[in-house]
């Protein structure tokens, strides 16, 4: 029997009224159909009905019908034992937690952790021109005012992988290239390879076109809200194959240092990375990419959303990251 409010009388069929001992029949009062008031019901009758409740027991009218399935706990029967009703229900929203940026946030926070990604399977070769012959320079002078950042900076890099120090009497040093040092704003260093004056002439050109605008618009045509998405350090997440390290050295007051991830500066980097980063987003629609910078977008928010996870998926699968702050 279903609990039904809706029901003005309580119901049974007509096989249950024979089960109790088919008590007395009286005129029913009459019915109509929920939602059809033009469709009266045809009720066997009404009788009475021992009905107990959590030890309370009472004599209740209850209307036989023919076939009832299922049978009716009404509304009559509901007052009779001060039965509390549930609330009602105004108003119902969809809520969808994963459809919000900062849930999605939260739950791909590992990329954004600020520290230096790796990308999984996949290593960086540099190809030179056959019979191509080795450019050694020496380290340039720099202002006795900065050697000290830079030396630090040459210890951060070591220590976090991207850098290795090369000891020229067990690893003989074929190329060598010389620095130029960016003194920026918080007085710290960044070292860049000078690689226009050793390698680039002498690279193999990595075939992979730049996108051109009109491409990037069309790809992401179908949008109204765009979120741009800027991978952390981004050329340093490749590692460079091993018996490609060679052609990166880097001479310095220091000494020698071998790039162990593309570094920036070398001429076929920018195509390299482009070209990895596509097929890599390849299959998620309404998504663009721009050398570091990923442009996702879609009609709606919550497609917009959805689209943004499917990227952020990827590129945590793939070991890449993402800076939050940009």
């Amino acid at each position: 029997m279903d609990w039904d409010t809706g029901s003005k009388f309580s119901i049974i069929n007509t096989k249950f009224w024979k089960q109790i001992g088919s008590p007395q029949l009286k005129r029913s009062p009459p019915l109509k159909a929920y939602g059809n008031n033009d469709f009266k019901l045809k009720p066997r009758g009404l009788t009475e009905a021992s009905v107990e409740i959590q030890g309370k027991q009472k004599i209740l009218p209850v209307i036989v019908m023919k076939t009832s399935d299922p049978m009716l706990f009404g509304l009559d029967w509901s007052e009779m034992f001060g039965m509390e009703f549930p609330e009602a229900v105004y108003s119902i929203k969809a809520i969808n937690e994963q459809q919000t940026l900062q849930n999605i946030l939260t739950n791909y926070a590992t990329l954004f952790n600020n520290k230096l990604g790796k990308v999984k399977n996949y290593q960086v070769n540099i190809h030179i021109k056959p019979g191509t012959e080795a450019k050694h320079f020496p380290p340039r002078p720099v202002k006795f005012s900065i050697k000290k950042n830079i030396e630090l900076e040459l210890d951060r890099l070591v220590q976090e992988g991207i850098i290795t120090k090369v000891d020229p009497n067990i690893t003989p040093v074929e190329w060598s290239t010389p620095t130029v040092n960016v003194v920026k704003p918080n007085g710290q260093i960044r070292i860049c390879g000078d690689y226009r004056v050793t390698i680039n002439p002498a690279l193999i050109t990595h075939l992979h076109p730049v996108p051109l605008f009109d491409q990037l618009r069309q790809q992401l045509a179908n949008g109204e809200k765009f979120s741009k998405i800027d991978l952390k350090d981004a050329y340093l997440q490749f590692e460079i194959a091993p018996e490609s390290k060679k052609y990166l050295t880097i001479t310095t007051h220091k000494g020698y240092f071998q790039y162990n991830r593309m570094p920036f500066g070398i001429a076929t980097a920018p195509s390299i990375f482009q070209h990895y980063l596509e097929k890599l987003l390849d299959n998620i629609p309404n998504t663009a990419v721009y050398f570091d910078d990923i442009a996702v977008t879609w009609k709606n928010d919550s497609e917009h959303l959805s689209t943004l996870t499917s990227v952020f998926k990827t590129l945590l699968e793939f070991g890449l990251k993402v800076n939050l702050k940009k």
